[in-house]
């Protein structure tokens, strides 16, 4: 932190006035500002001064620095103010990437008002029945025969109508909601699926998203396996989906609780697979099942950079022994390419959009295995 402070210090003026106001979070007050030019060149300025490493005793460290401006008296006119605005301007900083700075406007000010108002809903949602869950399935490429239904969640919000997992499972996952969602949704899932084996499509598999902060509990997955013995689901009818960062981690619990996972046979599917980076390491120590296509690589498939991805990804994983899932597939050409290069499951809206259970219960009457 003192090396943080003394780099922001040789960034700014003499007149400016520099604190820490907790944890990793500085505040500095520019006065006598007459073009809001120069404002953006001081942030700028303390940003790019964080593309070199910090040292410290000898060990070099990276950083990075996420600026919210808020500028008296257009957003505030007295200290407090300022403060809440310019922090509101930074979390919205941080969400669009590294090293970025964001100036405060009212447009935030609607969005933080409705994102606290799905923060105060969403700790009853579970309880008040508004949650429920739709099932996209993931077909066989060359039978064309359904061999998993993925679980996605919706909320039915009393005003709002539906709501997308887009808008509030990343503030399920900031509040920590996640962990009883997730939960609900997994041992939900698992009596659906156990109801289709009972009337016979025993062939078809389960697909379910998992957050990074599920598996940073360290009972995570024994709880997974408890809801199996409940539901009288067996292990090898269930598959994680995970991202590409989560296996980046170096969080103790994500590693022991994917090991005891596999090795229960529950399998695991790396989402997104092709955006993150660093991880064809972990991919192999894992011994994934499943390596899944990220959509926007299938989405613009006609271009020769995502076809070489895409070619790529394919034969890694039948390398390493791992099934390709390809989603977001639309279109007849999709595919037919997606097929020919070797892809075995496909999975989106040229076959099937997500489906209720008992629209699911049909779809499964003529097109499972």
């Amino acid at each position: 932190m003192k090396k943080i402070a003394d780099r922001f210090k040789a960034c700014i003026r003499d007149a400016d006035i520099l604190c820490r106001i907790g944890g990793d979070e500085f505040a500095l007050l520019v006065p006598d500002i007459t073009n809001l030019n120069d404002v953006d060149k001081i942030a700028r300025r303390i940003i790019d001064s964080f593309k070199q490493p910090l040292t410290v005793s000898g060990h070099k460290f990276s950083s990075t620095v996420s600026a919210g401006i808020a500028i008296y008296p257009n957003n505030g006119r007295d200290g407090k103010s300022l403060l809440k605005k310019a922090d509101i301007a930074m979390y919205k900083a941080k969400e669009g990437g590294k090293s970025n700075l964001q100036y405060f406007n009212n447009y935030l000010s609607r969005e933080i008002n409705l994102r606290n108002d799905i923060k105060k809903d969403l700790k009853n949602a579970i309880h008040n029945g508004e949650l429920f869950l739709c099932y996209q399935p993931l077909i066989d490429a060359k039978t064309k025969k359904t061999v998993c239904l993925e679980a996605l969640i919706r909320w039915k919000h009393p005003r709002k109508g539906i709501i997308g997992p887009v808008e509030f499972i990343p503030i399920a996952e900031e509040t920590r909601h996640i962990i009883s969602i997730g939960e609900w949704v997994l041992k939900n899932a698992c009596k659906q699926l156990k109801e289709w084996h009972k009337t016979g499509r025993t062939d078809c598999g389960l697909s379910i998203n998992v957050s990074a902060i599920q598996l940073q509990q360290p009972d995570f997955a024994e709880g997974v396996i408890r809801i199996l013995l409940e539901t009288g689901l067996l292990p090898k009818y269930l598959m994680l989906e995970i991202t590409e960062s989560v296996l980046i981690e170096s969080v103790y619990n994500v590693k022991r609780n994917l090991n005891r996972l596999s090795k229960s046979g529950v399998k695991i599917s790396i989402d997104d697979f092709g955006t993150g980076y660093n991880s064809l390491k972990y991919v192999q120590t894992l011994a994934a099942n499943s390596l899944k296509i990220e959509r926007t690589f299938v989405f613009n498939i006609k271009a020769d950079i995502n076809k070489v991805i895409i070619d790529a990804i394919i034969s890694l994983g039948h390398k390493i022994n791992a099934e390709i899932i390809a989603e977001g597939v639309e279109t007849k050409e999709q595919y037919e390419y997606l097929k020919e290069k070797g892809c075995n499951i496909i999975q989106g809206y040229y076959f099937s959009k997500p489906l209720l259970p008992e629209e699911a219960t049909e779809f499964l009457k003529v097109n499972s295995n």
